[in-house]
């Protein structure tokens, strides 16, 4: 397994399984009802968070932690601690694909206006790099101020393996022509 998939398998325990009902009962005793009751709860109810609140979660979280839950129980199977895998009964969620609008296209002139106003501004090429390739929020928050020219932004690459000793370059990327102020 994966570091970070064993990390995303302890999450989906910690935080979800262990907490509720499920996690009380014994595995002999889990039923294809009791892993229904699970889903239904977490769509409807979610969990608690750290400041008290209440998450609901998606079907596509929920049908991902059916998978997790699915895959322990048929490993439980295989090892005889169970006769049967109680999810191979239950009824999961279905993961509805959103579609989600590219971009909301302003008004005429509303963006120019905009460019215009930023031009000398510092963060020009950051609204501009997110309005031109639609990057991340994550991937723009990431770049660094060695990254940031008046009229372009080095965007360098890098694979990285928790295995790998060190960082494997890929390439850098240069992006002057949509950013350059007319």
């Amino acid at each position: 397994i994966r570091p970070n998939t064993r990390i995303g398998y302890l999450n989906i325990l910690e935080n979800h399984v262990s907490p509720s009902a499920l996690g009380d009962l014994p595995l002999r005793r889990i039923t294809a009802a009791d892993l229904d009751d699970f889903y239904h709860k977490q769509l409807t109810q979610g969990r608690t968070l750290k400041n008290g609140r209440r998450q609901k979660l998606s079907g596509r979280t929920v049908l991902s932690h059916h998978i997790f839950i699915s895959s322990v129980l048929k490993a439980a199977v295989e090892d005889d601690l169970i006769e049967k895998n109680p999810a191979a009964k239950a009824h999961p969620p279905e993961a509805k694909k959103v579609i989600k609008p590219i971009m909301n296209v302003p008004e005429e002139g509303v963006a120019t206006d905009f460019f215009d106003f930023l031009s000398e501004k510092p963060q020009y090429p950051f609204f501009a790099l997110d309005f031109v390739t639609g990057i991340r929020r994550s991937e723009l928050a990431a770049l660094s101020e060695d990254c940031v020219r008046k009229d372009s932004i080095i965007i360098d690459q890098a694979l990285f393996r928790p295995s790998a000793k060190r960082r494997e370059d890929i390439g850098t990327s240069w992006i002057d022509d949509f950013l350059a102020p007319s």
